[in-house]
C-alpha cells in the first residue's frame, strides 16, 4: 500500500491508554434508534401528566441499574437514602445466563414502552432523555444471541484487575458501609464461581479466549495473591477505619479483625478459585486471532463498532472513515515536517517534571481557561497503584465519582509504565485523564443537573472523545510554538488512527499476525516482540481503540458543523459549554440538538 510505504520511519507511540469509567452500564452497539413520528402533534392538556409518566419510566430504569448490585449503588449514589432507595443485601451481581435472559426482556419492555409514547407531549428535556434511552436500549437490544461473546476478564481491565481498586476506593461514609464492604467480600467466591461457569459455557460453545490471553489473567491473579500477610486490601481497610470518627477505638479493632478474617477466607480462596478454574479450561480456546474467526464474529464486532463510536453508520462507513481521517492527518503531518520547522531541537529541550502529578493538574487547570469554561472548585487525588499491580494495568485511568458526590475525584496512574518515560505523554496523559478531560467532563456534566437515568449508560465515544479533544488541547499548554504542538496533536492522532484501523482489520477483516506485521512494519515497527505485544493486545481487548479514535472524529465533526454554522460568532468555550452542559450522549441525539440551538 501507498499509504503504509510513506509512513516509513515515523515515531509513532503505541499508547494502550484506557479510562476505566466505572459503576457504569456496559454499553454494547446496537439497532438504530427508531426516530418518532415527524409530523409533530401541539402539545396537549395532557403534557404534564406525559411528563409525569415518562419521569415514572426513567426513575424506573435508573433504579433497575443502580440496584443492580451493591458496588453499582455505592460507587453511583453516597447517600441512596436521598433517592428513596432501600439498602440491598451486600451482592457482586449475578453473571448467569438466565439473569441475562432477564435483562434483556426487561430491555425489549422499556423499548416497547418508549416507543408506544407521547414524544411530542414531552418537555424538551424529557424528549433529550427519550432520544438517549432510545439509542442505548436499542444498543443494547442488539446484542441478543450473542450472549458468550463478551467478557469480563481481559487481562489489563478486567474485573479481576478492577475490583481490587475498587475495595480500596470503597468508601466508609457510614458504618452500614462496613457492613456492606465486609458483605461483598463474603460474596466474592460466590461471584468468581460464577464467572467460572459462564467461562465454562463460553469454551463449550468455541469462544474461549486463547491461552496468550489466559496467561496475563491468571499471572494477574497470582500476583494479586503474593502478599498474603501485607496485603494492600488489608493496608488500606485499617487506614481507612482508623480515620473515621463515628467509631470506637473497641468497634475499630473488631471491623480490623473481621476483615483479616474475611480477607483470608474469602478473598484469597476466591482468586484462586478463579485461576483454578481458568487453568481447567487451558487448551480450548482454539483461536488465536481476531473475532474475525469466530462463527458469527465478524457480525458481533460489527455492533462493537457501532456501539463503540456511538454512531448509525454501517461497519463498513465506520471503517472507510477512520482510514480517510488517518490520510488526511498523515497528509498535514508530511505537510508540517516539510515546512522546515526545527522540531526535534524544541521538544529536545522540552522539560517536564513528572514528580509531581499535582502541579501538572493545576496548570491544566489554569491553562485551559483559554478554551474551556471555568469549573468550580474539586478535591481530587492522583494515585500511584499498587506495586502488585504495576505493569497490569492501563497506564491510567480516572474512578467515577457517585453522582452526588462530585466534589471526591480519583485518578490512578503506573509509574513504571514505559509510556511516562516521555514527559510530554505524563503530561497529556493527566490532561486525558483530569483537566480538562474525564475529571472535568464528569464533573461539569454532572453540574448540569442531567436526569439521574442520563448517568448510568457508559458513553464510550462521547466520553474518550472528549477526553481525547482535551489531550489534543494539552499540547497547546506546553509553551511550544503553535506549529510543534500541532506537530504533537498529529502524532498523537497518527498513533490512534493506526491502532483503531489495525484493531478493525484484525476483527472485522480477518488479519493475522503475517498481515499485521506487514502493515505494522510500513510505520518503522519492525520488531517481532513489539508487533506480537501489539497483536496480542488487540486480540485480547477487541474495539478498545475505537472508541478514542472514531468519539474524536464525532466530536471534531460535531465542531466543524457547529462552527460552519455560527462562523464569526462561533466560541470554543461556548462549544465546549454546550456538549458539557447537554451530557453524554450519541452523535446523532447531540446534532438533532446542538446544530442551530
Amino acid at each position: 500500500m501507498d499509504m503504509i510505504a510513506r509512513l516509513f520511519g515515523i515515531r509513532l507511540v503505541i499508547l494502550l491508554l484506557a479510562a476505566l469509567l466505572l459503576a457504569a452500564c456496559q454499553s454494547p452497539a446496537g439497532l438504530p434508534p427508531v426516530q418518532p413520528e415527524t409530523s409533530a402533534p401541539a402539545p396537549t392538556a395532557g403534557q404534564a401528566d406525559a411528563g409525569e409518566l415518562f419521569a415514572e419510566l426513567a426513575d424506573e430504569i435508573f433504579r433497575y441499574h443502580v440496584t443492580s448490585d451493591t458496588l453499582t449503588l455505592h460507587f453511583k449514589i453516597a447517600d441512596p437514602e436521598n433517592y428513596s432507595i432501600d439498602d440491598i443485601a451486600p451482592t457482586l451481581g449475578r453473571v448467569d445466563a438466565e439473569s441475562s435472559n432477564e435483562y434483556n426482556l426487561q430491555v425489549l419492555s422499556w423499548l416497547d414502552t418508549l416507543r408506544a409514547f407521547p414524544y411530542y407531549e414531552l418537555s424538551e428535556n424529557d424528549r433529550i432523555t427519550y432520544d438517549v434511552l432510545l439509542w442505548y436500549l436499542g444498543d443494547s437490544a442488539a446484542y441478543r444471541g450473542f450472549d458468550h461473546y463478551g467478557d469480563m476478564l481481559f487481562p489489563t481491565t478486567g474485573i479481576q484487575a478492577i475490583l481490587p481498586i475498587l475495595m480500596v476506593e470503597y468508601a466508609f461514609r457510614k458504618e452500614k458501609d462496613i457492613i456492606s464492604y465486609l458483605g461483598l467480600l463474603s460474596d466474592l467466591g460466590r461471584y468468581f464461581g460464577d464467572i467460572v461457569t459462564y467461562q465454562q459455557e463460553k469454551s463449550a460453545a468455541g469462544l474461549f479466549m486463547a491461552d496468550r490471553a489466559l496467561d496475563s489473567v491468571i499471572e494477574q491473579c497470582e500476583a494479586l495473591i503474593e502478599d498474603e500477610d501485607g496485603h494492600f486490601v488489608v493496608a488500606t481497610f485499617d487506614s481507612k477505619i482508623d480515620a473515621l470518627d463515628f467509631l470506637t477505638d473497641e468497634q475499630k479493632a473488631d471491623y480490623k479483625a473481621e476483615n483479616l478474617a474475611a480477607v483470608h477466607a474469602h478473598f484469597f480462596p476466591a482468586y484462586q478459585l478463579l485461576i483454578d478454574g481458568l487453568e481447567e479450561l487451558r487448551g480450548t480456546g482454539q483461536n488465536e486471532d481476531g473475532l474475525y474467526y469466530f462463527p458469527n464474529g465478524k457480525e458481533y464486532y460489527a455492533l462493537a463498532m457501532k456501539s463503540e463510536s456511538e454512531s448509525e453508520k454501517s461497519a463498513d462507513e465506520i471503517k472507510n472513515i477512520a482510514f480517510a481521517q488517518f490520510e488526511a492527518d498523515m497528509d498535514a503531518f508530511f505537510a508540517l515536517l516539510g515546512g522546515g520547522g526545527d522540531f526535534a531541537e524544541e521538544l529536545a529541550s522540552l522539560s517536564i517534571d513528572t514528580s509531581e502529578p499535582t502541579s501538572i493538574m493545576e496548570q491544566l487547570r489554569q491553562d485551559m481557561l483559554a478554551d474551556f469554561p471555568p469549573l468550580p472548585d474539586v478535591n481530587y487525588e492522583v494515585k500511584k497503584v499498587e506495586p502488585s499491580m504495576e505493569g497490569r494495568l492501563s497506564p491510567a485511568f480516572f474512578l467515577i465519582p457517585p453522582i452526588d458526590l462530585l466534589t471526591e475525584n480519583v485518578i490512578y496512574f503506573d509509574p513504571t509504565d514505559s509510556m511516562f518515560d516521555d514527559g510530554t505523554m505524563f503530561f497529556s496523559t493527566m490532561a486525558h485523564e483530569g483537566f480538562p478531560g474525564h475529571l472535568y467532563q464528569t464533573v461539569y456534566s454532572g453540574l448540569s443537573e442531567l436526569d439521574n437515568v442520563r448517568h448510568i449508560f457508559n458513553a464510550p465515544a462521547y466520553s474518550e472523545g472528549w477526553a481525547t479533544l482535551a489531550e489534543l488541547y494539552s499540547f497547546d499548554y506546553l509553551g511550544l510554538n503553535p506549529e510543534t504542538a500541532e506537530l504533537l496533536k498529529l502524532e498523537k492522532l497518527l498513533d490512534l488512527g493506526l491502532s483503531a484501523i489495525l484493531d478493525i482489520m484484525v476483527h472485522y477483516e480477518g488479519w493475522t499476525i503475517t498481515e499485521a506485521g506487514e502493515f505494522l512494519g510500513g510505520f518503522g515497527y519492525d520488531d517481532p516482540d513489539l508487533v506480537d505485544d501489539f497483536y496480542q493486545y488487540i486480540i485480547a481487548h477487541p474495539a478498545i481503540y475505537l472508541k478514542y479514535y472514531l468519539g474524536y472524529i464525532g466530536m471534531a465533526e460535531l465542531r466543524g458543523k457547529i462552527e460552519a454554522e455560527r462562523g464569526d460568532a462561533f466560541s470554543s468555550v461556548d462549544f465546549h459549554d454546550k456538549i458539557l452542559s447537554f451530557g453524554p450522549a450519541p452523535f446523532s441525539v447531540l446534532e438533532k440538538y446542538l446544530l442551530g440551538a
